[in-house]
């Protein structure tokens, strides 16, 4: 559900797409669908591993660097232990990028990263406030619904997908929903968080944000730009990208109502449809 909602979140019908989400939730249709996904992977996990999850990581480098670093070992034996020879494709050479990659940047990711702070201006930027796709755990992560914010800000500690952790509420790098802490960051100074903003948009007021941080001439902080807090919040309807007050999205009345007709008219279909049906009768 989690996921659906953050899909449309703060679309132009995300109203009326919200309210046949929890009518559907409502009366068992995702509980049935994810029912249904999960035998179809288990009927069919065979030909999704060897047709589409080493094929992807067996030829797109990038795709590594989304590994956590503490399953990165596993991630490399089981990948490359199952890309078989006879397939016709030499993959030693992949594999040796994912090792000089794992060795050289991975491994020294923060020396690098502190280099270039020395020598230019150093911005990190993270979204944060939506489900992670729904396989494996990531589904219970913050992410910008596709990459999850602690890798995304290099370090943050971050609360599951919609909880606060109370045993940040002390620090002065915590958001406004205690759901980041930001403290543990590679550079909290200068690391931004945008809440319920997906990994796939560029609007205007985010390029305005982006462009104001590159424009500067010096290293600006999350304390020098008064406009640009640490959390942010993008609003898509007021078109703006402004400080987190810890707004929630609350069901409009309409919705409710939206919601209880057609369960209603649900109900009394699927009523009249047993009535008609023999064995109803005979059992009636």
């Amino acid at each position: 559900t989690a996921f659906l909602q953050g899909l449309f979140s703060q679309n132009e019908y995300e109203g009326l797409i919200n309210a046949l989400i929890w009518l559907v939730d409502d009366l068992g249709g995702l509980e049935f669908l994810c029912t249904f996904v999960n035998d179809l992977f288990d009927h069919l996990s065979d030909r999704i591993w060897t047709q589409a999850v080493l094929p992807v990581f067996g030829n797109w480098p990038s795709v590594w660097s989304m590994v956590p670093d503490d399953k990165m070992q596993a991630a490399n034996d089981f990948i490359f232990g199952n890309l078989r020879a006879n397939d016709g494709v030499d993959y030693s050479g992949l594999k040796q990028k994912t090792t000089q990659f794992n060795t050289q940047i991975r491994a020294n990711r923060a020396p690098l990263l502190q280099g270039i702070d020395a020598s230019s201006n150093l911005y990190v930027i993270a979204r944060y406030g939506l489900a992670g796709v729904p396989l494996g755990d990531i589904w219970t992560a913050n992410t910008d619904g596709v990459l999850n914010t602690e890798s995304e800000s290099f370090g943050a500690t971050c609360a599951a997908y919609s909880y606060a952790v109370p045993d940040l509420l002390q620090t002065p790098f915590r958001s406004p929903n205690g759901a980041i802490d930001a403290s543990t960051c590679l550079f909290p100074e200068q690391t931004w968080f945008i809440r319920n903003c997906k990994h796939v948009e560029h609007d205007e007021p985010l390029q305005v944000f982006t462009h104001t941080l590159l424009m500067q001439k010096e290293q600006q902080t999350i304390q020098s730009l008064s406009e640009y807090p640490q959390f942010l919040l993008y609003d898509r309807a007021m078109r703006t990208v402004r400080a987190d007050d810890n707004s929630i999205q609350q069901i409009a009345s309409w919705q409710e109502d939206l919601r209880k007709l057609i369960r209603s008219l649900f109900e009394q279909l699927i009523a009249k449809l047993r009535s008609l049906m023999p064995w109803q009768k005979q059992a009636a």
